[in-house]
C-alpha cells in the first residue's frame, strides 16, 4: 500500500515531490527536481555516485561514463541514460534500466546504498561554484553579495534537503564499512591524477582497462571536452531536461568567480573546520 500510493504520488506531480514541499514549507530548494529522488527505488546491485552538490559529480559522472561504456560517445545528449541523474531522470526511465544501474545523487546516508563512491570537495569552492551556479540559474535566490550569500550558505538556508556540507560528508566518510562497498574519491585528486582516480574506480565496479584506455576515458571527461559537448548540445539539453536542470550540468566557469577574502574563508572554516581538517582542507 505505501509504495501504491509513493509511485501515484509521484505520478501525480511528475517527481516534483522535492520542489512542492520547499514551495509549502517556504524552504529554497537550490536543486531542480523531476525524478524520483531519495523516494527511488533502489535494488541491491545499483551504485550511486554520491556527493554534496557543487561537488564535481558531474565530472566524475562522465569520466565513470566513459570508461564503463567506451563504445558510446558519451555526451550531454545521453548522460541521463547512461549515468543517470536520480532528481532528473523519471522514476519510469530508471525503472527500465537494466542491472546493474549507475546512478548520480546528492543525498546523505541511505542504508539502501549499497555501493558507493563518494566524491568530496573543498567546501570553499563548493560555495563559490553554488554561488555562480545560482546566480546562472536561480537568480532569485542569489540576489546579494557573495558575502552575504556565504553568510545564508553557513547558517544552513540551503541545507534542507541534503544537509550542510559537513553533515553530508560526515554521514558517508563515518559509515560502517562491514555493510557498504565504499570509495571516497577527492575532487582535488581528479584533477591532479585523473588517471589514477580512474583506475581506483574501474577496480571498484570490477572492470578492467588498460593505461590506453584508462588515459582516454580521462580525454573523453576533460574540462576542456566537456565544455564542448555543452556548448554544442545545449540547446537540445534544455528542452529535454530544462533550462535549471541544465544550468546544473553546465561545465563552470572560471571567469566571474567571487574572491574568496580571508574574512570569508575564516567564517567558512569556523563552520566546516573540524571536518575540513579531517579530509586534509
Amino acid at each position: 500500500m505505501k509504495s501504491t500510493i509513493k509511485h501515484g504520488l509521484l505520478w501525480l506531480t511528475r517527481g516534483q515531490l522535492m520542489n512542492y514541499a520547499a514551495a509549502v514549507h517556504g524552504q529554497p530548494t537550490p536543486y531542480p527536481a523531476a525524478g524520483p529522488g531519495r523516494h527511488l527505488d533502489v535494488r541491491p546491485s545499483d551504485t550511486f555516485i554520491v556527493s554534496y552538490p557543487r561537488s564535481g559529480n558531474t565530472w566524475l559522472r562522465f569520466l565513470i561514463a566513459n570508461l564503463v561504456h567506451r563504445t558510446a560517445t558519451v555526451d550531454y545528449s545521453n548522460i541521463e541514460t547512461l549515468v543517470p541523474d536520480i532528481y532528473v531522470s523519471s522514476e519510469l526511465a530508471l525503472r527500465a534500466m537494466p542491472d546493474p544501474r549507475i546512478l548520480k545523487s546528492h543525498e546523505a546516508f541511505d542504508p539502501r546504498y549499497r555501493r558507493v563512491i563518494y566524491v568530496v570537495r573543498d567546501p570553499r569552492e563548493v560555495i563559490v561554484s553554488q554561488f555562480t551556479t545560482l546566480r546562472r540559474v536561480r537568480g532569485d535566490l542569489v540576489g546579494e553579495s557573495f558575502e552575504a550569500f556565504v553568510d545564508r550558505q553557513i547558517a544552513g538556508e540551503f541545507d534542507a534537503w541534503f544537509g550542510s556540507w559537513s553533515a553530508n560528508v560526515n554521514s558517508w566518510i563515518h559509515h560502517d564499512t562491514a555493510d557498504l562497498d565504499f570509495l571516497l574519491v577527492r575532487y582535488e585528486d581528479i584533477r591532479r591524477d585523473a588517471v589514477t582516480v580512474a583506475r581506483q574506480i574501474a577496480s571498484f565496479l570490477g572492470i578492467t582497462r588498460t593505461d590506453g584506455e584508462l588515459r582516454e576515458a580521462v580525454a573523453n571527461s576533460s574540462r576542456g571536452r566537456m565544455t564542448e559537448l555543452y556548448d554544442r548540445s545545449s540547446a537540445g539539453l534544455k528542452q529535454a531536461v530544462g533550462d535549471a536542470n541544465a544550468g546544473h550540468l553546465q561545465p563552470s566557469e572560471q571567469a566571474g568567480q567571487p574572491a574568496m577574502t580571508p574574512q570569508i574563508e575564516a567564517r567558512i572554516r569556523a563552520r566546516y573546520g573540524a571536518s575540513m581538517a579531517a579530509l586534509g582542507y
